[in-house]
């Protein structure tokens, strides 16, 4: 009897332990991050909607993802493998933009061919 007794007040104080180390908050504070910076989930980004070009090892490749633009980059390389942005009308501000006719201002200079 005095085996069982000890047996279980053994395993009550193991589960006491177990209880109080587990629940305690030891987590050290997250790093500052960026205000720039906007987690956006995968699945709810406006650049990810089809869904994201992958190579046959994306061991190296880092989703750097952004409210403005998502980016594919190699560390490795030093590279971007591929960046997905949207720019429509909401994006511009209030600065005044060129309203002419790039096309007609640079072909006006056309290259004299020479003839043999």
């Amino acid at each position: 009897m005095k085996i069982v007794t000890k047996l279980s007040v053994v395993g009550v104080s193991l589960l006491l332990v177990i209880f109080l180390t587990t629940c305690s908050d030891s987590s050290t504070p997250g790093p500052v991050t960026d205000p720039n910076e906007v987690y956006v989930p995968a699945n709810r980004s406006i650049h990810l909607e089809v869904n994201s070009p992958v190579d046959a090892d994306s061991t190296d490749d880092y989703l750097i993802i952004r409210r403005q633009y998502v980016l594919s980059y190699n560390k490795n390389l030093n590279v971007a493998n591929w960046v997905s942005w949207e720019l429509n009308k909401s994006w511009f501000g209030p600065e005044p933009r060129y309203t002419g006719d790039f096309y007609r201002h640079y072909t006006s200079y056309r290259l004299l061919s020479r003839t043999p």
